[in-house]
């Protein structure tokens, strides 16, 4: 068994009820991150062992207030693509973006 987890230094600032689907399937979300970095936040548990590809994995997070968002990756290889309403990001860091799109209104990222 595999997890994904999400560390949440303040999780005040969730609004609604995270989802995260597996590999096109809805998956239970559990409290607490399983991170020693982050207590807060959540995960879930992932059968990968009869996975011989890629694992994919979409989650709607809604937060406000955070001042900033960042990932860990761990596996050989990640793809991240990030949505955000926010005009004005700034990034640090070893793995910066491949390409990005911002607006007004909106921030993406890849």
């Amino acid at each position: 068994m595999a997890y994904l987890s999400f560390g949440i230094e303040d999780s005040r600032g969730l609004t609604g009820t995270p989802n995260l689907r597996v590999n096109n399937r809805e998956t239970k979300i559990n409290p607490g991150s399983r991170l020693d970095l982050f207590l807060s936040g959540f995960h879930s548990v992932v059968d990968i062992s009869s996975t011989k590809d890629n694992v994919n994995f979409e989650s709607k997070v809604t937060v406000k207030g955070m001042g900033r968002i960042a990932f860990i990756s761990t596996g050989k290889e990640n793809k991240v693509v990030v949505n955000l309403k926010l005009s004005h990001p700034s990034f640090d860091g070893a793995f910066l973006r491949i390409s990005r799109k911002i607006s007004d209104n909106d921030y993406e990222a890849m």
